[in-house]
C-alpha cells in the first residue's frame, strides 16, 4: 500500500515537493491556510512534474476535520506549527489523523535573531517620532491608538523541553531530537530584504497601513539600525544580506499504538466469531506475566537492543573524568545478556566496577565473565538493590540501571538506596521501555485466539492480560522522570530511541516446543 503524507502549513510548496519526488510511491497532501500559496505550490508542483502530490486549502491547522482519523502514515508541519494559534490543540488533531505507528516531523526555532528586528522594526513603524506611553500589560500607545501586538513569533516554541512536552501530552513518542543552526539568505536589496525579514510581523505592519499609522520613514530608519548592529542582519562584503545563527531544534515523533488500537482489533475478530469482547474479557484469568520463567527470559533478552546506546552514555560519562582518578561505578540489577559492566571493566582499567543483582545466577555469569577476561576491577555480588544497606553512602560516581527497574517490587524504595549510595554530584543513568509493537499483537492474538476457542481452559473473571502492559510501568510520558526528580535527582537529559528486538534463536523451545517469541 502507497504511503500517505500530509505537509501542514506548506506555504509554496516546501517540504512537499521534496517529499513528493523522493517518495514517487507515496500520495502527498500539501495544506495550507491561504489561497496565494497554494497557486504557487501548485505552479511549482506541475513545473517539477509531480503527479502524487495534491493541494488542499486548510485555514485552519487545529481542525483536520477535513481528514479521516488514522488516515496517514507521516504528517509533518515545519517551523509552521510555531504560527498554530493552539499548538495543543493542533497536535491532538494531528495525533487523531496519524496512523497508529505513523510518523510525526516538527521544526522550530530556538534562536532566530530576526525575531528581534521584527520587534525593533514594528515598534519604530507604529510610534514614528510621536510621544508615546506603555500600558501595564506591554502594549504601545500613541495617542489614543493602540499599536498591534505580534500574532506570530517564529521562537514561540524553542523554549527548551516545550514542544517535546506538547508531543507527550498528545499521546505521541518523541523518538529523536536534533540541533543544528544556519543563515537564512535575504539577498543583495535592501527592498527585498526588508520585505523577507519583516514577513513574521506582516499582519501588524498591514494593520498599521490601514489605520494610517504606519511610518514608514522611521521603519526605514530602524532598518537601517539592525543592518549597522551587525548581528542580526550582516552585509557580507559581495553585497549579499543574511541573517545569521538561526538555530533550530529538529523533532521526529511517533504516534504509537495504543490500547484503543488492540481493542478496535479484537473486537473486530471478536465480531467475526459472534462474540462481544466483554464477553472475551470475563474469560481470560489475569496473570502476573513477571512470574513467567519463559516471559522473564525473553524480558531479558531484549535489553541487549539497547544496550550500545546505555554503554555510549556511560562512556560519555566517564571520558569527563580524569584518567588519573579511579571512578567507582555501580551496576545495577543487570542483565545476563547485557554485558555493561564487563564493556566498562575492559575499557576503563582504572575504573572499579561493582554489579549487584538479587539473582544468583546473573552474579555467577559476570563472575565467569570477568574471570574469563581477567578483569580484576570488576567484582560481583549477590545483593538485592532494594537493600543495599551494606553499601556505604556517598560511595560510587555512577550508578546505572538498565532496565532492571522494572522487575524489582518497590522501585522508589530502590531509587532512595541510589539516592544515598551516589556522592555529591554523582550521576544516575536508567534505561526504561516505553511500548512494544510485540504488545498489541499479542494481546490481538489472544483476543483472537479466546474467540476461536482456543482459550475456554481460563477461568475467572476480569479484563485481558496485560501480557506486557505489567513490564512497562513508566511507559507513560514523563512517569520515570517524575518519579526520579521525587527522589532528589535532577534530571538533566532524557533520551528516546527505538531498536529491534530479537527475542529468542531459532533453536529456544520451551517445555512445549514453542519458540519464546511466540509464548511472549
Amino acid at each position: 500500500k502507497y504511503p500517505r503524507i500530509l505537509v501542514l502549513a506548506s506555504g509554496p510548496g516546501e517540504p512537499s515537493a521534496t517529499l513528493a519526488a523522493n517518495f514517487p510511491d507515496a500520495e502527498v497532501t500539501s495544506a495550507h491556510s491561504t489561497l496565494r500559496c497554494i497557486d504557487w505550490a501548485s505552479h511549482r508542483f506541475k513545473k517539477l512534474g509531480l503527479s502524487n502530490i495534491f493541494t488542499r486549502l486548510l485555514p485552519d491547522m487545529e481542525d483536520l476535520g477535513a481528514f479521516k482519523s488514522s488516515s496517514f502514515d507521516l504528517v509533518v508541519t515545519g517551523y509552521g506549527l510555531s504560527n498554530a494559534s493552539d499548538p495543543k490543540k493542533a497536535l491532538n488533531e494531528i495525533h487523531r489523523v496519524l496512523a497508529p505507528g505513523g510518523s510525526y516531523l516538527a521544526a522550530v526555532w530556538e534562536q532566530a535573531p530576526a525575531d528581534v528586528a521584527c520587534d525593533i522594526i514594528l515598534r519604530h513603524s507604529c510610534i514614528g517620532p510621536n510621544s508615546f506611553h506603555t500600558t501595564s500589560d506591554g502594549k504601545d500607545v500613541v495617542g489614543s491608538f493602540t499599536c498591534p501586538v505580534r500574532t506570530k513569533h517564529p521562537t514561540a516554541l524553542g523554549k527548551p523541553h516545550l514542544l517535546e512536552s506538547l508531543i507527550e501530552d498528545a499521546n505521541m513518542s518523541v523518538m529523536e531530537v536534533s540541533n543544528d543552526e544556519y543563515p537564512l539568505k535575504l539577498g543583495k536589496t535592501k527592498e527585498f530584504a526588508f520585505r523577507a525579514l519583516t514577513l513574521p510581523i506582516r499582519a501588524e505592519l498591514t494593520e498599521l497601513q490601514k489605520s494610517n499609522h504606519f511610518h514608514c520613514d522611521d521603519a526605514a530608519e530602524a532598518f537601517e539600525d539592525v543592518l549597522k548592529e551587525g548581528f542580526m542582519v550582516k552585509i557580507h562584503e559581495d553585497g549579499d544580506l543574511e541573517v545569521p545563527y538561526n538555530q533550530y531544534k529538529f523533532i521526529v515523533a511517533r504516534r504509537e499504538f495504543e490500547d484503543s488500537d488492540a481493542a478496535g482489533k479484537a473486537s473486530k475478530a471478536a465480531k467475526n466469531k459472534g462474540m462481544s469482547l466483554s464477553t472475551m474479557q470475563a474469560a481470560i484469568k489475569p496473570t502476573d506475566v513477571r512470574q513467567d520463567p519463559i516471559i522473564f527470559d525473553t524480558w531479558n533478552r531484549m535489553k541487549p537492543a539497547a544496550s550500545d546506546k546505555i554503554y555510549k552514555t556511560l562512556k560519555k560519562q566517564l571520558d569527563g573524568y580524569k584518567r588519573s582518578k579511579e571512578v567507582k561505578v555501580l551496576d545495577a540489577a543487570p542483565s545476563p545478556y547485557t554485558n555493561t559492566s564487563i564493556a566498562v571493566a575492559a575499557d576503563y582499567p582504572n575504573t572499579s566496577v561493582q554489579a549487584i543483582s538479587k539473582s544468583l545466577n546473573v552474579v555467577e555469569e559476570v563472575r565467569e565473565l570477568a574471570s574469563a577476561r581477567g578483569l580484576h576491577n570488576l567484582e560481583a555480588k549477590n545483593l538485592d538493590p532494594m537493600n543495599m544497606k551494606s553499601v556505604p553512602d556517598k560511595s560510587f560516581d555512577i550508578i546505572v540501571c538498565s532496565f532492571g527497574l522494572t522487575f524489582l517490587s518497590s522501585p522508589e524504595d530502590t531509587l532512595a538506596q541510589f539516592r544515598r549510595a551516589l556522592k555529591p554530584g554523582g550521576t544516575l543513568i536508567i534505561s526504561v521501555w516505553e511500548d512494544f509493537a510485540l504488545r498489541q499483537l499479542s494481546d490481538s492474538i489472544i483476543a483472537q485466539m479466546h474467540a476461536a476457542g482456543e482459550l475456554e481452559d481460563f477461568s475467572g473473571t476480569g479484563s485481558l492480560p496485560n501480557v506486557l502492559d505489567q513490564l512497562l510501568p513508566y511507559a507513560r510520558p514523563r512517569a520515570l522522570e517524575n518519579v526520579i526528580t521525587k527522589h532528589g535527582f535532577n534530571v538533566s537529559h532524557v533520551d528516546h530511541e527505538t531498536a529491534r528486538i530479537i527475542l529468542s534463536e531459532p533453536s529456544c523451545k520451551s517445555d512445549y516446543g514453542e519458540n519464546i517469541a511466540t509464548l511472549a
